[in-house]
């Protein structure tokens, strides 16, 4: 699995010139690209990326899973527990673009409900 987190909206710099202090909340979502495998084997690591982006962003997350060829239950409990804790640090987070057999295990385990699916 490869994780790439990446900030859309402006397309300029989040941190904006040097010297000058960052924005308190950049406009624009972070979108965080995973790709490969998202099962029990990678789910700690996309766990504590999307955390990490979370925590440092404070900004609306989307998870683009449109290249992720499998996605298995304990993939999918990864995504609903960082779901869980980024609303409780009130950012939301959205999925984009699963394929087909992902999508399936999305609607199997629930956690299309409990996410914006894009």
């Amino acid at each position: 699995m490869a994780l790439e987190p990446r900030n859309s909206g402006t397309g300029s710099d989040p941190h904006g010139p040097a010297g000058s202090p960052p924005p308190a909340r950049p406009p624009g979502d972070v979108v965080l690209i995973v790709s490969g495998e998202v099962d029990l084997a990678t789910r700690d690591e996309l766990l504590i990326r999307l955390l990490t982006v979370v925590l440092t962003s404070r900004r609306r997350v989307v998870i683009d899973l449109t290249d992720v060829d499998f996605l298995d239950a304990a993939g999918a409990r990864a995504l609903r527990r960082g779901h869980k804790l980024a609303r409780d640090l009130g950012v939301d987070v959205a999925l984009r673009g699963p394929q087909p057999g992902v999508r399936r295990v999305l609607d199997l385990t629930g956690t299309d409900v409990l996410m914006t699916v894009e």
